[in-house]
């Protein structure tokens, strides 16, 4: 248990709300901040806390686990870094998303053929893309939606079907590149132009 006064309660509440926010996000250098707000003074980082009053200090041994995911954020982040600055993607620390910032090229389909594949006049641009994608989900290891998108939507089953072909091509492509069963979780929307986005399991609409 921490013992807290009630006229701190506050000040300890706002601190503890910004680390569990930040432990929600990749951003190591909030996490580290978050966690700096809140150690006791035998800890590594009390000499770079900006308050040393006495109802903001959690005892080192809870902070362990914390301490864990900053490291292996750390890491992550080394690994990812030079990956982005290709340009093929970028990522969103804070929100735990991956930007596709270089199309991925599909080939044109009409009804009712709804099969899907990477434009061939393009298909080596496409596979680099995909390869770079493949390294940061292999870095971060979180389950990820692989939404496909489609340019038309009417008729909804057709544009759906094909919506959900290009995210299960996707995703094989990806599990190809050595992405884990169960990272990938593809999932067709059709509209919204043609393109592919990526963004946490966790934060996709409730049905």
């Amino acid at each position: 248990m921490i013992g807290v006064s009630q006229d701190s309660i506050g000040h300890f509440n706002e601190v503890c709300t910004n680390l569990e926010q930040s432990l929600q996000t990749w951003n190591s250098v909030k996490l580290r901040e978050a966690l700096t707000a809140c150690v006791s003074p035998t800890h590594r980082l009390w000499p770079y806390k900006k308050c040393h009053c006495e109802s903001c200090r959690i005892p080192d041994e809870v902070l362990t686990e914390i301490e864990g995911r900053l490291r292996r954020l750390d890491d992550k982040y080394r690994i990812v870094l030079p990956i982005t600055k290709k340009g093929n993607i970028s990522v969103e620390y804070d929100l735990c998303t991956i930007s596709v910032e270089k199309p991925i090229q599909f080939e044109n389909r009409k009804p009712p053929d709804a099969s899907a594949a990477l434009e061939k006049n393009n298909q080596k641009e496409s596979e680099e893309t995909l390869w770079d994608l493949a390294s940061v989900l292999k870095a971060y290891m979180e389950p990820m939606i692989i939404e496909g998108h489609t340019g038309k939507t009417s008729p909804r089953e057709y544009w759906g079907q094909l919506a959900d072909n290009r995210s299960n091509l996707i995703a094989r492509y990806l599990e190809g590149a050595g992405v884990p069963q169960g990272i990938c979780i593809p999932k067709g929307c059709p509209g919204g132009g043609a393109k592919v986005l990526v963004f946490p399991a966790s934060k996709a609409p409730k049905k």
